[in-house]
């Protein structure tokens, strides 16, 4: 179970961390909107499949929600990490355009 959740957590990373950082890169009007649909979509594809392996054990209902829960709050901290490492780059992006 525990190979599981490292795994989803390493999806994650791949699936969230290199595009978060490319749209703050592009900063449009829409950055915040395809963030949240990024991380909406990958959330909800980690989720289904990490659900899809939890069924497998028999886990109680508490012990199954929080884990999907954590996995949750990874995949928000992952995007909130990358929005503080690109604020500290506003000036220098400021200064490109």
């Amino acid at each position: 179970m525990i190979e599981e959740l490292i795994f989803v957590q390493k999806q994650l990373t791949e699936a969230l961390s290199e595009p978060v950082g490319s749209l703050f890169d592009a900063a449009g009007r829409d950055t915040w909107a395809s963030i949240r649909d990024l991380y909406r979509k990958e959330t909800e594809t980690a989720l289904s499949g990490f659900s899809s392996s939890l069924s497998g054990f028999e886990l109680d209902q508490v012990s199954s929600d929080t884990m999907l829960v954590n996995i949750k709050d990874y995949a928000r901290s992952l995007v909130e990490k990358k929005a503080r490492e690109e604020a500290t780059k506003v000036l220098i992006h400021m200064k490109d355009r």
